[in-house]
């Protein structure tokens, strides 16, 4: 925001009025004595008792809330009560539109009202560059990256074309589209934010799950890795997601590692697979490369229903809160691909929901076969 040498804010100054940076004082001083404060969202007690007469709150999406389940962005609600100086004391907000996550939660009450019954009351206006009015003296205004094409590499937003095409990260991360949940969709975004958690208690029990990608060469739908655990207060706790788009060899490695670094009690797989002269059983064969002695307990499991009905007892206990996301604050996003994928999907949807056919995976083998164990620690 401050010394990015095309689009910071040194760079950006007319040269008779260039502002003086004092990093370790986090403030930069105009020459005609204006003073701006820089403030971290990860340290929210930095605001509190401050008097200012403007804001900018720079990807208030990707903000998080330190206290874990509270309910509350403190950082956000600490600026916000310091920006009360002058006649019209003003706050800015820069975003990326996220889907899930605390902050995009307050963007999307800032833009599209907060919900009624489960509903927004506003739906964003239509057209790039888009524009609306949410409430009194306030106005929200959209750009997709496209309009920004003449200071960036031609190369870059063609790879966005090549790599994201069509998804919603897409609509997200370039047309700035605010995404909220998919009409019947079996996961809902309130039955994940309120049910955080900053830590994982003891557990009975800890699982990796694989939904497995058969393509030879990993072109195809990706595979689902998650770990998770069984607590003993009979609650999910799910806090690693090492989804990728690879061969079998590769996917079947990473799963076998992240076996190993959250000492799980076994591995669940599906092999649910179409056996061929040619290629023979993808998934057990792979195991067989990876796992010759068998020294991973390999708990196979067959999809004998189709995936509504596997996710649907699973999507009941996240709307019953058993089911928590493991905030870690050294990476806040490390489940969002996993949350967006769950909100977003709905049954009729024809793209196969790799991540969240491996979280269904998991949660039945933890939850729903109940299966209790000795007590453990990670």
């Amino acid at each position: 925001m401050v010394e990015d040498p095309q689009s910071g804010i040194l760079a950006c100054a007319r040269p008779d009025f260039r502002p003086r940076f004092e990093p370790s004082k986090r403030r930069i001083t105009w020459p005609n004595g204006s003073i701006a404060i820089l403030y971290s969202a990860d340290e929210p007690e930095q605001t509190r008792g401050a008097n200012l007469h403007f804001v900018w709150a720079d990807e208030l999406g990707k903000w998080r809330d330190p206290r874990g389940v509270s309910g509350k962005i403190t950082a956000w609600e600490n600026i916000v009560l310091a920006c009360r100086l002058g006649l019209t004391p003003q706050l800015l907000v820069t975003t990326t539109p996220r889907r899930v996550g605390r902050g995009a939660e307050i963007v999307k009450d800032l833009t599209l009202g907060k919900r009624v019954n489960g509903r927004r009351p506003l739906a964003p206006a239509q057209g790039d560059p888009a524009e609306w009015w949410p409430r009194e003296n306030t106005v929200v205004r959209q750009w997709s990256t496209d309009r920004n094409a003449a200071n960036l590499a031609a190369s870059f937003l063609a790879d966005l074309t090549d790599n994201y095409g069509g998804t919603t990260l897409e609509a997200q991360e370039r047309r700035g589209i605010i995404l909220d949940d998919v009409e019947g969709a079996l996961f809902k975004i309130e039955h994940i934010e309120p049910f955080r958690v900053t830590g994982v208690p003891t557990l009975a029990r800890v699982l990796v799950a694989v939904d497995p990608s058969h393509a030879d060469e990993g072109t195809g739908d990706g595979a689902g890795i998650i770990a998770g655990g069984l607590g003993t207060d009979g609650e999910v706790y799910v806090w690693e997601d090492r989804s990728l788009q690879a061969s079998p060899l590769t996917w079947a490695k990473a799963a076998l590692a992240l076996h190993n670094e959250v000492r799980a009690d076994g591995i669940v797989i599906e092999v649910t697979a179409v056996q061929t002269e040619k290629r023979g059983h993808v998934v057990k064969d792979t195991i067989a490369l990876v796992d010759p002695d068998r020294k991973v307990k390999w708990i196979e499991i067959h999809a004998a229903v189709d995936k509504a009905q596997r996710a649907g007892p699973v999507a009941a206990l996240y709307e019953q809160g058993k089911i928590h996301h493991v905030i870690d604050v050294r990476s806040a996003d490390r489940l969002a691909a996993l949350e967006d994928e769950l909100v977003s999907w709905e049954p009729s949807a024809k793209k196969s929901p790799n991540r969240l056919d491996a979280l269904v995976h998991l949660v039945t083998e933890l939850k729903l076969k109940q299966r209790p164990s000795g007590l453990r620690m990670i």
